[in-house]
Formats: C-alpha cells, structure tokens, sequence
C-alpha cells in the first residue's frame, strides 16, 4: 500500500515570521499529503479529502483512500463541513486555470460527512449550509438567483431573485436561522448595500436595513442563535468598521450590541461558527493612509479585542471544520484548534460509526 498519497499523521511545525521584530508566533499546518493539495481535514484527523493535479477529489480514512469525483486535469475543488457533522459541501472548478471570470458558475455536490455517497445538486457559486445542515443554499450570477435546497428532501425547494442591477460581481451573503425565514444581502438600484428579509410562508421580501453609502460592504454571519453583521468601508471612503450583534429573534435592527468599532476599513472575511465566545475578523491594523491586514479576535462578553498574527497583509480566515487558518506565503497557519493533530494517528485509531458508515458505501 502506497501511503504517500494519503494523510495519515498532521503535526504542527512552529517557525517564526520574516519579520524579526514579530512577537506572535503561529503553528504551521504541515501534512504527508501536499497543503497545495489539501482541501479538508476533519477535526478529529480521521476524515480527509485532497485533489490531485489529475483533476480527481479523493477521499481518505485510515488505510483506505477512495476517488470521490473525477474531473479534467487541474481542476480545482472546494469542500467545506457543516456545523453539524452531517453534511459536506465540495464545489468543482473544471475551468480554474483556462477561464478567469469571477462569475463563472461551478458544479456543486452535496456529500454525506465522512461518507462516499454524494449527488450533485447544480452550477452555482458560494454555497453554504444552514439549520443544522438541513438546507443548502447557493447563488447563481448569470440569473441573480439565489437557490434552496432541502439536504434531506431534495424536492422541497425555493428560489429568491436579487434586486441587484448595479454590480455583476456581486455575491450576496445569506443565512437561515429559521425554515420560514432567511436574511440576505442585496444592492439598491444606488449600489447601496442592503438587509433583506424572506419569509417563506408568504414568499415576500423586505429591506430591513440599507446603508447611507454605496462605497460599503456588509457580512453577515449566523451562529448559537445570534446574527452577526459587520460593515466596512471600502476604496476612498472614511466610513470605518463596526460589528453588530443581534439576538434572535429581534424586532428591527436597531435591537443590537455593537460589539467593535474602528475608524479605519477592516477587510472582514467574518467567522462567527468557531467559538460561541468570541468572533473572528480580518482587521485594519494599518493606519488611513496605509493600510496593513492581520487577524483579530473579539470577545463577545467583554468587547476585548485580540491580534491573532502578525502578517500584516492577512487575506484569508476560514474555520476547517473546527480548525481556525489562515494562509500566508503559501503555507496554512494555526490560529485556534481544539485537536492536537500531533498525537493523532489515524491508522491506529479504532474505526467510528461514521467510517463504517463509509465503508459500507463503498
């Protein structure tokens, strides 16, 4: 058995920032299987689904490694874990190095978590999972539709066409606290960024918030029953950054906390499903007129404000299914995770209900 393609053992190298005056010192991800290749490990280590420059998604579990999807040479995947441990959501860019275009659609498959058995569900862009990964929602450009799919019943389906006339690159947020309603974002006919409200027993919308200026950009993000809304200015505006918390479920959205406040355009990329405690942004750590970008944390209870890294030009934050990262310089850093992955060594670990699971779908 060639075990060279298959991630067996994660352990954390620590290494120190170019910059000799940093003071934070961040693990780094390093595994057997290239990170280039890497698209998902699961928290606990046993669950892993990498890509090859053949074009195939894989999945691995202890000895096993299995070819999920099989797609042209270098085509790229991205596969993101529900909250819940149920689903797992893979999207597929056949054209990522012959079609550079920001809006061009990519084929979506639903997959059971740490399972063989998926389905594709369309051609769309941004997809996510909500209500305990009970519905999944993605958004296609070419229409300005945004899609909902049932993961259980997929005859249960609805749609939502954004009011958006003004920029073509725009990609909306959304969340679902509830089955009957959704919060998204959408543009004005002015290109200000707005709140939209859809109830699904009445199929109607409703603009609940809309900013003052087009030169903004909101987020939203939804998690322990909480909405979480950041807004930023963008280009030459002096707009600055705040983040609003609002508990579910509230009447308008002046029922909010403010929870941070800054003078300066944060560039977001807002986690709120790490930590009940505490959400995670890209912040401006920079000054007006030069802006620098690291990640920050922010105590939900105390408003504390944290400086996780010390890059200065972060762009990324993503949660990997319990594991915090960010990515610099072509390397994946640790910025917040519950397992070690140094003691974890999942050919010896005993197999769970979910690799039996896998291996009876096979």
């Amino acid at each position: 058995m060639d075990l060279k393609n298959s991630i067996v053992l994660i352990f954390f190298s620590m290494i120190y920032f170019a910059d000799s005056d940093a003071k934070i010192v961040l693990p780094e991800l390093i595994t057997k299987q290239s990170t280039n290749n890497l698209r998902l490990i699961t928290q606990n280590g046993k669950f892993t689904y990498y890509q090859k420059k053949s074009g195939s998604l894989y999945f691995s579990t202890n000895y096993k490694v299995s070819e999920l999807i099989k797609g042209q040479a270098d085509t790229q995947y991205t596969v993101i874990a529900g909250d819940e441990h149920k689903k797992i959501i893979i999207s597929q860019d056949e054209n990522f190095h012959n079609y550079f275009s920001l809006r061009n659609p990519e084929n979506i498959f639903l997959a059971d978590y740490g399972s063989l058995t998926l389905h594709k569900i369309g051609k769309g862009l941004s997809p996510r999972l909500h209500l305990q990964d009970t519905w999944l929602s993605y958004y296609q450009p070419s229409s300005q539709i945004l899609t909902f799919e049932n993961t259980v019943n997929s005859a249960l389906k609805f749609s939502i066409r954004l009011n958006n006339k003004m920029n073509p690159y725009f990609i909306p947020d959304v969340v679902m606290p509830y089955e009957n309603t959704v919060y998204y974002t959408d543009l004005s006919d002015t290109a200000n960024p707005g709140i939209v409200e859809y109830r699904r027993s009445t199929h109607k919308t409703a603009l609940i918030y809309q900013a003052k200026t087009p030169l903004m950009k909101l987020e939203l993000c939804y998690s322990h029953s909480s909405l979480f809304l950041i807004e930023m200015g963008i280009n030459s505006s002096t707009v600055g950054s705040t983040i609003s918390q609002y508990d579910l479920p509230f009447k308008t959205l002046q029922d909010k906390s403010i929870i941070y406040n800054s003078a300066l355009n944060d560039l977001g990329h807002l986690v709120c499903n790490y930590s009940k405690d505490s959400v995670y942004f890209i912040k401006n750590v920079g000054t007006a007129n030069i802006s620098l970008y690291d990640i920050a944390e922010v105590n939900l209870d105390t408003k504390k404000l944290s400086i996780l890294s010390d890059f200065k030009n972060s762009t990324s934050l993503f949660n990997m299914d319990g594991t915090l990262l960010t990515f610099d310089n072509g390397s994946y850093f640790i910025l917040k995770g519950k397992a070690d992955f140094k003691t974890i060594d999942s050919l010896k670990s005993t197999p769970s209900k979910l690799e039996d699971k896998a291996k009876n779908n096979e």
